[in-house]
Formats: C-alpha cells, sequence, structure tokens
C-alpha cells in the first residue's frame, strides 16, 4: 500500500523542517513545504497529497479569504490546521471545534502521531462510506475499527473519571436532550438524571425549553459562553463546546461555574458606585445653595446687628427680674443638668449647708443626697428628658456636708438653660413638718388629752368616737357635733386600697368650712377600725396657697422670661451664625468647605470600602483633583501635584499607547470606558476607569468626572474561571491518557509556577498505567518505586486503599 503523502504549509522552516523530519520517521511521505497558502494551491495540484498540514495564521493573512476558501473547496476534510498555544479565539471564529481538525505547534510527537493518524483514519473511515469497499477487505477493517473504538471507549471513560474531579459541574447532551454522562458535581448541585430528559428532571418540564441557549451549540458549531439561573436559584457561567461521539454523532460538553458570589459582590459594588456619586452630586448642590443664602444675607446684617444689641438689652433686663424674683424665694431652686449643678438660689445654698453658691455649682447632684435616695434621685431626674416636662412631688432626704440629714419636697421641670437641657428643681424644708407628725404620732397614743382632734370610725365609714378637740374644733367652725367632717371624702377609695395592698397610714389635707386639717388615717391591725388624727393646718395651709399663689406667678414670670429668654436665644444664635456665616464667607466659605471636608471624608470611607475612586476636572481652573482612594489605588501620597504625564507613567507599559488612544478618542466625544494594567511599586494591578466628559456648544472641554475601581480580585476571579477552562478544553482534545495527563502537568505548572510536578493515576487492580512528570532528574524518576497497592505492604499505600478509583 503506498504511503501516505503529507503536505506542510508554515512560515517557520524550523518547526516545518522538525514535523518533516518527524513524519519520514514514521512512514509517511512528505509532498512538500511551503510558506504561503498560493503556494499550497498549485503543490496541491502537483501531488494530490492525501493530508494538508495549514498554519491557521495564514488563513487569516487572506483578507478576502479567496484562496482560503479554495483550499477548503478542493481538500476538504484533508485539511488539519496548525495553530499557536494562544489562537483559541481564531479556532472559534473559523468554527474549528473538533479535537482533531486542528494540531497545537508547542504539541509533544506522540500527540502529533497520534492526531495525524485519527485525521488520516477519519478520511480512510468516509471515503469507504461515500465510495463503497470490497467486500474482502471488509472484515479486516471491521476488527480494526471495533479494536479502535474499543481503545476509544476505553480513554473516554478515564476522561469522565477526570471530569468527575472538577469543582465545576459537567456534562454531555445529545441532541434528543439526553444526559448520557454527568459528572458528581453536577449530580451534587441538581441529582442524578437516570435517563430523563433534561428539562423533565431539572424543571419538571414535559417538553423542551423555549429558545434553550445550550443547543445552540448544535447550530452554530462553536463554543459559547453565557449565563444562566439554575433551579436552585444558583447563578452559573456556562461554557458550551462541540463534542463529538465515539461513533462521531454530536454531543455537548457543557461545563457551569457557579458564580453567585461574584453576582452579588458586582451588584453591591454598583449600588455603592451610584450612591456615591449621588451623594457627591447633591453635597455640591448643597454647597453651592448654601453660598448663594450667606451672600443674600450679608445685605441685612447690619440691620440684625442692631436688633440683635436691642434684644440683649431686653434679655439682661429679663435676665435681672427673673434672678430677683429666684433670690428671694423662700424655697429651694437649683438647675442641673448631666448629673451637675448649674445654678442655685440663696435658700438652695442654706437648704445644702454650702457657704457659696459656688461651692455647688459644678458640683455632682448625688453627692448632695442621702444615700437612700440617690439611685430614685437620678431616675426621675433622667425621666425630664423634653422642655416642660414635669416630676411628680416626692420627698426624699439630702444629706449637708455636716452629717445633718434632711428632708425636702422635691418637683422638677425640664427647661432650656443657656442653650442646653437642663432640669429645674424646687426643694422644700419639710423637717418641722415630719417632727410634728412624729409629734402627732405620739399624741394620738393619748387622744382624750390630745389638743388636736382624734376620731375613729368603722370601715363604712361611720364615727364610733371623737375627743373633745374635735367637737370643740366643729363648735369653733359653727358645726357642732358633725364628726363626719373629718372624714375625706375618698374615704371609700382609702378603705379599699388599704385592704388590697395592707397599707396602714395614710395622709389627707381636709377643708372644713373654710378651715383646713391635716388628717393622718390609720389602719390598726389588732382592730377592723378607721383612726383618724387630725391637725388644724389652716395657717400652713393659707401661708402654702399664698406661696403656690406667689410661686405661680413667678412661674408665670418664670414662663414669660423663659420665652423672651429663648426667642432671644433664637435670634442671638440666628445672628451669631449669620454673623459667623459671613465672617467664614469672607474667608472663602470656610465653614462650607469645613461640611464638604467632612462628607468628602465619609466619601472616601465608602470609596476605600468599595475600592472604586473618583477624580473631578476643571478646566477653567485647570484644576484636576482625585479623591484618597484613587491615590491608594495607583500608590501615589495625597495631594502629589498631577499631571497626564504623571498618570501615563503609572499605566502598564503594555496598555499605555491603548490608554492614551482611549482617551483622545473620549476628548472627541466617544465613551471613556476601559480596563487596563497600572504599576504600583512591585505590584501590577487591573482598574476599570470611567469617565464622563462637559464640553460647551462649541465642543470645547469643560471639564468631567470619572471613576478609578480596582478590579484585580474580579480579574483573579476570571483567570481561575479561564484556568478551569483550560483543563476542560485539554480533556476535551484528547481522547488518550498519556498525552492528556502531560497536558494536565504543563497546564498545573503554569498554574502554581512550580519547578516539578508528577501525574499518577491507579487502576482498579491497583497498578500504575499512567504516569506523567516533568522538572524531576532521570534518577528520581529511576529511583522511585513504580508500588502495587494490591500487594505492596508500604504504609503510604495502604493508607490509599479503599479511595476512589482515580488518584491524581
Amino acid at each position: 500500500m503506498a504511503k501516505a503523502q503529507i503536505l506542510i504549509v508554515d512560515r517557520d522552516q524550523g518547526f516545518a523542517g522538525s514535523v518533516a523530519a518527524h513524519l519520514k520517521s514514521w512512514g509517511y511521505a512528505v509532498a512538500g513545504v511551503v510558506s504561503s497558502p498560493e503556494e499550497a494551491m498549485q503543490k496541491v495540484e502537483e501531488t494530490q497529497p492525501d493530508l494538508v498540514l495549514l498554519n491557521l495564521g495564514l488563513v487569516g493573512e487572506d483578507r478576502k479569504g479567496t484562496i482560503a476558501r479554495q483550499l477548503k473547496e478542493r481538500l476538504q476534510d484533508r485539511l488539519l490546521y496548525l495553530v499557536e498555544n494562544g489562537d483559541r479565539e481564531e479556532l472559534r471564529r473559523a468554527k474549528i471545534t473538533h479535537s482533531f481538525d486542528y494540531l497545537r505547534k508547542n504539541c509533544d510527537s506522540r500527540e502529533l502521531q497520534t492526531i495525524i493518524e485519527m485525521a488520516l483514519y477519519r478520511r480512510q473511515l468516509e471515503g469507504k462510506i461515500k465510495g463503497g469497499k470490497a467486500a474482502a477487505d471488509l472484515p479486516k477493517e471491521t476488527d480494526r475499527d471495533q479494536s479502535l473504538l474499543g481503545a476509544l471507549q476505553a480513554e473516554r471513560q478515564k476522561l469522565y473519571q477526570v471530569l468527575d474531579t472538577l469543582p465545576a459541574y459537567v456534562a454531555l447532551l445529545t441532541q434528543d436532550y439526553e444526559v448520557p454522562f454527568a459528572n458528581r458535581e453536577f449530580i451534587r448541585r441538581f441529582g442524578a438524571p437516570e435517563g430523563r430528559k433534561c428539562y423533565d428532571f431539572l424543571f419538571g418540564r414535559t417538553s423542551p425549553c423555549l429558545n434553550c441557549e445550550t443547543y445552540k451549540v448544535l447550530a452554530t458549531g462553536a463554543p459559547q459562553e453565557w449565563e444562566w439561573t439554575g433551579p436552585d436559584s444558583r447563578h452559573y457561567q456556562i461554557y458550551d463546546f462541540p463534542f463529538p461521539d465515539i461513533d462521531g454523532s454530536p454531543l455537548i460538553l457543557e461545563m457551569g461555574m457557579d458564580v453567585t458570589v461574584l453576582k452579588e459582590k458586582e451588584a453591591q459594588i454598583q449600588e455603592m458606585a451610584a450612591a456615591l456619586r449621588r451623594s457627591y452630586e447633591e453635597l455640591e448642590a448643597r454647597v453651592q445653595d448654601r453660598t448663594q443664602e450667606l451672600s443674600q444675607s450679608n445685605a441685612a446684617l447690619q440691620n440684625e446687628i442692631a436688633e440683635r444689641l436691642w434684644s440683649e438689652k431686653k434679655l439682661q433686663e429679663s435676665e435681672e427680674r427673673y434672678r430677683r424674683l429666684v433670690d428671694q424665694s423662700p424655697d429651694a431652686i437649683s438647675v442641673q443638668s448631666q448629673g451637675r449643678f448649674l445654678f442655685v438660689n440663696p435658700a438652695g445654698v442654706r437648704l445644702f449647708g454650702a457657704d457659696h453658691y459656688r461651692d455647688l455649682v459644678g458640683k455632682a447632684v448625688p453627692a448632695v443626697i442621702h444615700p437612700d435616695f440617690r439611685e430614685f434621685v437620678t431616675e426621675h431626674i433622667c425621666r425630664v428628658n423634653a422642655e416642660g416636662a414635669r416630676t411628680e412631688l416626692q420627698e426624699i432626704k439630702i444629706l449637708r456636708p455636716d452629717g445633718r440629714v434632711v428632708e425636702v419636697e422635691a418637683s422638677g421641670v425640664g427647661i432650656n438653660y443657656q442653650g442646653q437641657h437642663a432640669v429645674q428643681v424646687m426643694l422644700r424644708d419639710i423637717t418641722r413638718r415630719k417632727e410634728m407628725e412624729k409629734e402627732l404620732e405620739r399624741q394620738a397614743s393619748f387622744p382624750r388629752l390630745n389638743p388636736n382632734p382624734v376620731l375613729e370610725a368603722d370601715t363604712a365609714g361611720n364615727i364610733t368616737y371623737a375627743n373633745a378637740a374635735s367637737f370643740a374644733a366643729l363648735e369653733k367652725l359653727g358645726l357642732k357635733n358633725r364628726t363626719r367632717a373629718f372624714l375625706p371624702r375618698d374615704l371609700p377609695k382609702i378603705v379599699r386600697t388599704a385592704a388590697a395592698t395592707g397599707e396602714s397610714l395614710f395622709y389627707r389635707e381636709v377643708e372644713i368650712n373654710g378651715a383646713f386639717f391635716g388628717a393622718s388615717i390609720h389602719f390598726p391591725r389588732e382592730f377592723p377600725v378607721i383612726r383618724i388624727y387630725a391637725r388644724d393646718i389652716t395657717a400652713q395651709k393659707l401661708a402654702e396657697m399664698a406661696r403656690q399663689e406667689s410661686l405661680a406667678k413667678l412661674r408665670a414670670s418664670e414662663e414669660e422670661l423663659q420665652a423672651s429668654v429663648e426667642e432671644l436665644q433664637v435670634q442671638s444664635e440666628e445672628l451669631e451664625a449669620q454673623a459667623e456665616e459671613l465672617l467664614e464667607a469672607n474667608q472663602n466659605l470656610s465653614e462650607a468647605h469645613d461640611a464638604l471636608r467632612e462628607s468628602r471624608d465619609d466619601l472616601n470611607r465608602a470609596q476605600a470600602v468599595a475600592h472604586t475612586g473618583s477624580w473631578r476636572l476643571d478646566m477653567g481652573r485647570n484644576e484636576l483633583l482625585w479623591s484618597e482612594e484613587t491615590y491608594r489605588i495607583f500608590g501615589r501620597q495625597t495631594g502629589t501635584a498631577l499631571t497626564y504625564e504623571g498618570f501615563l507613567a503609572c499605566v502598564h507599559p503594555g496598555d499605555r499607547e491603548y490608554v492614551d488612544q482611549k482617551w483622545t478618542a473620549a476628548l472627541g466625544g466617544e465613551p471613556y470606558d476601559i480596563e487596563h494594567r497600572i504599576i504600583v511599586g512591585d505590584m501590577v494591578k487591573w482598574v476599570r476607569e470611567r469617565a464622563e466628559l462637559e464640553f460647551d456648544p462649541q465642543g470645547q472641554l469643560l471639564g468631567g468626572f470619572g471613576t478609578v475601581q480596582d478590579i484585580t480580585a474580579l480579574k483573579e476571579v476570571e483567570e481561575t474561571l479561564q484556568s478551569s477552562r483550560d483543563f476542560l478544553e485539554i480533556a476535551n482534545r484528547h481522547n488518550e491518557m498519556t498525552p492528556l495527563l502531560m497536558d494536565y502537568l504543563a497546564a498545573v505548572k503554569e498554574l502554581v509556577g512550580c519547578e516539578a510536578a508528577a501525574i499518577r493515576i491507579r487502576d482498579e487492580q491497583g497498578n500504575i498505567p499512567y504516569e506523567a512528570h516533568a522538572g524531576f532528574s532521570e534518577e528520581f524518576v529511576a529511583s522511585e518505586s513504580p508500588l502495587c497497592i494490591s500487594s505492596d505492604q508500604c504504609l503510604c499505600i495502604n493508607v490509599i486503599k479503599g479511595a476512589t478509583d482515580l488518584n491524581l
């Protein structure tokens, strides 16, 4: 049988010569070595080769595609393309997807021989099918085909085992929507197909999905990449490849990478960037509005200053009047804020036993309260959290510096004192009253001799006893024998309260025909009676009423004064604010700049979180401003003078021309949204830059706003995805284990940057039928023992027994 003739078309004479030498050593005839498609056409006419090895780059140089089209029409199935290692995009555009339709130029001799043999064998099989074959030759060819088919099936099974170890899901789909293979990750996520159609076990449908992206591969014959939301609501980056079955029928090889977390991060970054921009624009608008308000207030400032002087005079007069009323008050008055005294009147100085009000101002309030009441007082003061809020009248004890304990009645009201929230507390010394009550209790034990009314009643309110003092008091008031007059009106309620709570002593004030009696109502535990001990407090009550009237007038005056104080305080604050704003406006609007600076600090912190900086260009002022995050991203010191040339110096040398071209195009009105590398110290970063430029009606640049986002982490994720896809493409390209392992080994070394690596595969009997290594010395490889799991007793071998069939 004549040797197969092979024509080589490549400009690299060294490579072409090496391929020719290998072909000759394997028994093939080399029809020629040429360097252009034109020469190839001529050589094809002369030699009629069985196979043509054509450099795909030469086809790309044929702009009109005339010669390339003629070669394809003439040669049809006799073309085998030679490609560089990174020419995947060229293969996609040329719609070359089958692993045996192209040959990598950096492949080893074993892969070269395999692909050439398969190409020639396919052509031979296709020739048999088209032209027929002698009956005598069919049995031999059939045996050979069956042997080759068995080998292919074995290699394909090993390939499936490799795919089972990938972290992404991988599945093969037929034209009729069946899934003949799904790796472990696919089954873990979606379950086993178990012979059902993909649309059935994934989505519970009875018919195929409309416009299924996956099956577009069969129509285009080219790989594709797209995104998909699975039935588990996760987001996947999908890679689909045309994949021939062993019998040549078309399949789809699909790989899916879970990118849910990546999508969520991208959405968060976009939302943060939009929020940052809105915040910046709102801040700019507020600064402009505030500047306009300051300018408008400047004209009225002189009149307002005059009004302020008049208001201050009125305030001084009101304060003096209020001060006199407070100083002359017989009750102690203090003002407290945040637990400390701010003011104490003379009566308060005397009550607290101090020598001067300065001894109390600034002192902690709990220091003058008896320890038994400190927590109670602190809680009640804290409740007065608003202006005008009041506390109920309470009895407490204070502790003087000399150790004397004084009982007082206290009440508080929330006020505004010198621009801050405070509590005004009024205190009255009730030591004398308490002593009298004690004395009354002592005298009550002798009702007949008690000079004060003493009465006893049943629980229904019927008087069962009244002493002589009771009748004398009633007779004096013209109410002879009307002893029920000493009973308080709410006596039934008191009786119910005593029965429910067990409380035995109550106090009420009872008015009898213009006179006032303080009635202590006692429920003795020994008898089911009520005892009333009354004391004439008419003089005290009248004095108290007079004091309350004075106090009401004082409070009315205080409220009027407080209102005046508040009004004047507001006017004073407004005038002071306007005066300060005017002064600050005349000093380059420093207040507005401070507010802007605070907002920019917030903006800078937010940009640091989002790894997104910003810049602003003002051509009118000839200013280029970078945010702090932009300086950090570019590794420049904040405040460094900025020029366009300085920016380009930070750009990676391989990207500078591209960045400069895009910026020049943006100045001409084109969108500016690019990704490129920058050099920061010893690091290489990836950034994404966007810009919106502003032009006047004549097309002149006025300025612009832009953002810079550090996308280094995103690029690393993309590189990881690309690495997984590279491994899948390697698996798709091989039907034999040895070249597959060599390609995997080269990819692993390139990925992790190691100097030496090795891969071993164990079969079901524990032997190692396949292995690949690179970077190790021959002595090391020769000394390495090919251990057998089924027979050797090495500890490391015993450890891996019972594991999966595939051990790398």
